[in-house]
């Protein structure tokens, strides 16, 4: 093999690393989501058991303000992982498509040293 392929296996060597390292974090990102959502669905029901509780009293309204808030903010944090699934999956494509392109550039690399010979 010429230097040239070589190189390219190299280039093709540290992009795949680059995807593990991507597909790493995705999977860090999926399990702190679940648990965010195990929180979430804790919390909500231990909300929804003091306005059960407190329904008649004047703690109602502040734990209706704290849930909606609560509410709110847990929307953002799930958006905000979301788009982080999301960029990390366009980096993944992207650098498939990298390795793509660096493949057939060895390819013909190749045959081109092959055809020297």
């Amino acid at each position: 093999m010429t230097k040239t392929v070589d190189e390219y296996n190299v280039l093709i060597k540290l992009k795949q690393e680059q995807v593990e390292e991507l597909l790493s974090e995705k999977r860090k990102l999926r399990n702190l989501e679940n648990e965010y959502e195990n929180i979430i669905h804790r919390t909500t029901h231990l909300n929804n058991q003091l306005i059960e509780r407190y329904y008649d009293s004047q703690l109602f309204i502040s734990i209706e303000q704290n849930n909606t808030l609560f509410h709110s903010q847990q929307r953002l944090l799930m958006e905000e992982l979301y788009n982080q699934q999301n960029d990390i999956e366009k980096d993944i494509r992207r650098l498939n498509e990298d390795i793509e392109d660096i493949e057939r550039e060895r390819y013909l690399a190749s045959q081109t040293d092959h055809e020297r010979r």
